[in-house]
C-alpha cells in the first residue's frame, strides 16, 4: 500500500513479519478516525474503548518501526521507511488522541457515572491531552530533543562497534594489551568529541527552552516535578555512598595486590574478556537453565517470549548500542532489544532485560486491559535488578569452573558498587547542569568534578579527558534525564530483598509471587510488603552480604 522497502525482500526478519501482520489489520482501525461518538452514555463507553484500542494499535506500529530503524540506523531505506511511518501513523495517532480527548472533555461527568472500570475512571479523571497537544512551543522543543537524541545514538553506534569481541581464553589479559584496547576505545570517543559537544549543546538548550515553555524556571524544576520527592536520595544515602566507597576501595586494593601494581589504572579493571556464550541458541539455552534452577514460572514465561521471536540480541553494524525492553501495547507482549557479544557483562545485561520482559508479560497476563499497558518504571527496575542479584548463586549455568564463576560474581559486585556511586555522581551532575544554561564544555568539567570522589582507588592521572567524556558514554543522560533516580532507590530495595533471601527471610518463590501480585503496583507498595527500611542495621547487613559474595 505504501511501498515499504522491506516488501521487496524475499526473506523477512521476525520484526518485519510482525510489522506486516499488523499492517494487514490496519483497515480495522483506520475507520475510527472518522467515526462519530454516540449520544448515549453506554455507547460512549464502547466508543472510547474502540478509540483506545486503535490508539494502542498505532502506537505499536510506531514502536515496531522504531525498533526496525534501531537494528540499523545507517540504512537509508530504513530511515525512509521510519520517516514515512512517523508521518502516516503519527498523524493518525495524533488525530485519534485528539478525538479521544474531545470525547472525554465533552462527556467527562456523564462518563464517570457509567460502567467504566477503575482504570478508565482514573484515566478520565487525570488525563489532560488537550493541554499537551495544544502547546506548539512544547511540541517544537520536544522535536528538537528527539533530533538530538537521534544524532547522539547515530554517533555512538559507530563507536560501539569498535569494542573488542570477547574470546574463549579465560586467562588474564597482559597489561599492555589491556592498556592498548582501553586507549583505542577512548581515542574513538575523543575523535567524536566535537560532534558530541554540538549534540549536548543543542540538547541542553532545548531542555532549558522546553522547561521555560511549560512555565518552569529551569529544567531541574521540571525534572523534580516528574520525579516524586520520595524517589530522591534519603537521609541514609550518605551512609550508602560511604559504604560503597569503603567496599569498592577494599576490592580495588585486593586487585592491586593480586596484580602486583603500585597504581590501579582504569584499564586494570577488565583483566579478562571471556566469551561466556556464543550466538542466540547458546544464550537461550544457558539463560533457560538458569531460570529453571531458580523457578519454573520464570522459565515458562521466558520460553513463551522466545517462542514468539520477541527479541533481538545480537550486535550488528549500524545497530543502536542500547539495551532495553519495550512493551508492545496492542499485542500485550514484551520485546527485548540488546547487543550481546557473549561477555561477562552481557550475561547480567541479558538477565536484567529478561527480568523486565517477565514482569511485562505477567502484567499483561494479570491486567488484560489496554489502559494498563504502561508499567511503573521504578517497579519494573526493582524486579529486573532483583533478578540479577538472585541469579548470582547460579552463575555456573554460564561459566565452567568455580574459580571463573567466583570471578564473575566479584566483578558483578564491583559493577554494583560502581553503579551506586554513579547514581550519586549523576544526581549531583544533573542538579548542576539543569539549574542554569551552560555549555557542553562546562558540562564535561562538572561531570569530572562530580565523579572524582567516586572512583575508589582508580588513578586517572594523565587520563582526565576520559573522565570528562564519561558523561557522553551514559545513554540515559540523553534518552531519559532523571531516570537514574529510579535505579538508585530500586537497586537498594532489590539488595534489601536479596539480603533477605540470603538470610532466609524471603525465597525466590516469594519473588515470583510478588511479581505476579504486585506487577502493576507502585514500588512503595512492594517496599511496604517486604518491610523495606534504610536503617544503619539494614544497610550494614546488605553490604555485609555483598562483601561475602565478593570475597567468596
Amino acid at each position: 500500500m505504501h511501498n515499504w522497502s522491506f516488501e521487496e525482500e524475499a526473506c523477512h526478519s521476525a520484526l518485519v513479519r510482525r510489522i506486516m501482520a499488523l499492517q494487514e489489520k490496519e483497515h480495522l482501525f483506520h475507520t475510527q478516525i472518522n467515526a462519530t461518538c454516540p449520544s448515549d452514555n453506554e455507547g460512549q463507553v464502547a466508543f472510547i474503548y474502540r478509540l483506545g484500542k486503535a490508539i494502542l494499535f498505532y502506537r505499536e506500529l510506531l514502536t515496531l518501526f522504531s525498533l526496525f530503524l534501531q537494528q540499523d540506523v545507517t540504512s537509508p531505506p530504513r530511515r525512509t521507511d521510519v520517516a514515512k511511518a512517523n508521518q502516516i501513523y503519527g498523524k493518525i495517532l495524533h488525530d485519534l488522541t485528539g478525538q479521544l480527548d474531545a470525547v472525554i472533555r465533552t462527556n467527562r461527568e456523564q462518563l464517570l457515572c457509567t460502567s467504566l472500570d477503575a482504570g478508565w475512571r482514573n484515566f478520565i479523571t487525570t488525563k489532560n491531552t488537550s493541554k499537551r497537544l495544544g502547546k506548539k512551543a512544547f511540541a517544537s522543543h520536544m522535536k528538537q530533543e528527539k533530533k538530538c537524541q537521534k544524532q547522539y545514538f547515530d554517533i555512538t553506534a559507530t563507536i560501539h562497534s569498535l569494542n573488542p569481541a570477547p574470546t574463549e581464553e579465560p586467562s588474564i589479559i597482559p597489561r599492555k594489551n589491556r592498556e592498548k584496547s582501553w586507549l583505542e576505545e577512548n581515542q574513538a570517543w575523543e575523535n567524536m568529541e566535537h560532534e558530541l559537544d554540538a549534540v549536548f549543546d543543542n540538547l541542553l538548550q532545548s531542555r532549558q527552552a522546553l522547561a521555560t515553555s511549560l512555565g518552569f524556571k529551569n529544567y531541574l524544576q521540571l525534572l523534580e516535578q516528574k520525579q516524586p520527592s520520595k524517589n530522591f536520595p534519603s537521609p541514609s544515602s550518605g551512609k550508602i555512598s560511604a559504604s560503597c566507597r569503603e567496599l569498592l576501595s577494599r576490592l580495588h586494593q585486593h586487585r592491586k595486590d593480586h596484580l602486583g601494581l603500585v597504581r590501579l589504572r582504569p584499564f586494570d579493571m577488565n583483566t579478562r574478556n571471556i566469551k561466556v556464550f556464543g550466538g542466540v541458541d547458546d544464550w537461550v539455552a544457558k539463560t533457560g537453565t538458569l531460570l529453571r534452577e531458580m523457578h519454573p514460572t520464570l522459565l515458562d514465561v521466558f520460553r513463551s517470549i522466545i517462542s514468539e521471536d520477541l527479541f533481538d540480541i545480537l550486535p550488528n553494524n549500524g545497530k543502536t548500542p542500547a539495551d532495553f525492553c519495550l512493551q508492545l501495547p496492542y499485542s500485550q507482549k514484551p520485546y527485548m532489544f540488546m547487543n550481546l557479544r557473549g561477555s561477562r557483562k552481557d550475561v547480567m545485561t541479558g538477565i536484567h532485560e529478561v527480568g523486565h520482559a517477565i514482569h511485562i508479560h505477567l502484567l499483561f497476563n494479570r491486567f488484560n486491559k489496554f489502559f494498563n499497558y504502561k508499567v511503573n518504571p521504578a517497579t519494573s527496575e526493582f524486579f529486573a535488578l532483583t533478578l540479577e542479584l538472585l541469579s548470582l548463586p547460579h552463575m555456573d549455568c554460564y561459566y565452567a569452573g568455580d574459580d571463573i564463576s567466583s570471578w564473575a560474581r566479584t566483578k558483578f559486585i564491583e559493577s554494583l558498587l560502581t553503579s551506586f556511586l554513579t547514581f550519586d555522581t549523576i544526581n549531583t551532575f544533573e542538579k548542576s547542569i539543569y539549574r542554569e544554561a551552560i555549555s557542553a564544555a562546562e558540562c564535561k568539567q562538572r561531570f569530572r568534578e562530580a565523579i572524582s570522589g567516586n572512583l575508589g582507588l582508580l588513578d586517572y592521572t594523565g587520563y582526565e579527558k576520559a573522565l570528562e567524556l564519561w558523561a557522553y558514554r551514559i545513554p540515559l543522560l540523553v534518552s531519559s534525564p532523571g531516570y537514574f533516580l529510579n535505579y538508585a532507590r530500586t537497586q537498594l530495595g532489590a539488595l534489601f530483598f536479596f539480603d533477605g533471601v540470603r538470610n532466609g527471610k524471603f525465597s525466590i518463590a516469594d519473588y515470583v509471587s510478588l511479581m505476579e501480585r504486585k506487577c502493576n503496583s507502585d514500588v512503595d507498595e512492594i517496599f511496604d510488603e517486604i518491610c523495606y527500611t534504610e536503617t544503619e542495621e539494614s544497610i550494614d547487613s546488605m553490604f555485609c552480604t555483598l562483601s561475602a559474595i565478593a570475597y567468596n
